[in-house]
């Protein structure tokens, strides 16, 4: 027959739990674990949720098999290895909150095959009349966080277009042009935002190498391209996943973004599913190598 004295019995015996001070201790426990594994689980892109069990699993095994020197080590080094793994985890929780997923729409306008080389040919000619050209080729992650826009144009790409709006007074050298991977102009004399300047507020740095330090931030934060043109040729450099390619030639930057935007096309498709042809693409790192 049940009584709370078998269930009291029962505690004593094989739980060790003599006062209700030591329920409240283990509820403590389990709700604090709770709460940690559910805030790690939160992060879809890193299995932290993992490392942390792996992690109390392996404490648990070193004390059951009496492990002391590996156990006390653990003991010690805890505090350091879920301060890592929070910064880790913190890290990838902001960008998850600060880059939205761009809908990928066909563009209504009718836009030019080669986009791409028009823009580039505008951004050289400018450079040639003493212009710094900075322009960010947006893809799936949205940059509305990242860059401030004065406005919007969402004009497609022409020789036309490009040439009046390099040639303007009202264009801003130190500014960015953003465009779209369909060849869309988004804007002009657009700004990095306070969260990408903040991450450089502490750090003193060369005026030459701001803006790519800027570049390096948002391409490893989103999988936006930035591509720099300078009327010294020994400044063009073009950014992608956090890697900087420097001193590289017009033709070699004209070659690498194509290569960038096919290869995030396909990937883009296999992820959803979409079986397509073989892409063109070469890999950012044989580039990067060459």
């Amino acid at each position: 027959m049940f009584s709370w004295q078998s269930v009291i019995n029962f505690a004593h015996n094989y739980l060790q739990i003599y006062a209700y001070i030591d329920c409240l201790e283990i509820l403590f426990f389990i709700t604090f674990i709770f709460k940690i594994s559910t805030w790690l689980n939160k992060d879809h892109t890193k299995p932290l949720l993992l490392y942390f069990y792996s992690y109390c699993a392996l404490l648990f095994s070193t004390y059951f098999f009496q492990l002391t020197t590996v156990y006390q080590l653990m003991l010690v080094t805890a505090p350091i290895y879920f301060v890592l793994l929070l910064i880790h985890h913190q890290k990838n929780l902001q960008k998850n909150f600060m880059v939205s997923t761009a809908k990928s729409l066909t563009p209504i306008k009718s836009v030019h095959k080669e986009w791409l080389e028009i823009l580039i040919r505008g951004c050289l000619v400018a450079s040639h009349h003493k212009k710094n050209i900075t322009c960010v080729i947006e893809q799936f992650d949205a940059l509305d966080t990242l860059i401030d826009k004065p406005f919007r144009l969402d004009i497609a790409i022409q020789k036309q277009i490009i040439d009046m709006l390099l040639e303007s007074v009202s264009y801003d050298a130190h500014k960015l042009i953003t465009v779209d991977r369909n060849g869309i102009i988004i804007s002009i004399n657009a700004s990095w935002s306070d969260l990408i300047i903040n991450e450089l507020i502490f750090t003193p740095m060369h005026e030459q190498q701001i803006s790519r330090a800027y570049a390096q931030i948002i391409t490893t934060k989103t999988d936006a391209i930035v591509f720099h043109i300078n009327s010294q040729h020994e400044q063009h450099f073009v950014a992608h996943q956090g890697k900087i390619i420097e001193d590289i030639s017009i033709d070699q930057s004209l070659k690498l973004i194509k290569n960038l935007l096919h290869k995030k096309d396909y990937e883009h498709l296999l992820s959803q599913g979409i079986d397509n042809a073989a892409s063109k693409s070469a890999a950012f790192k044989t580039i990067h190598k060459n």
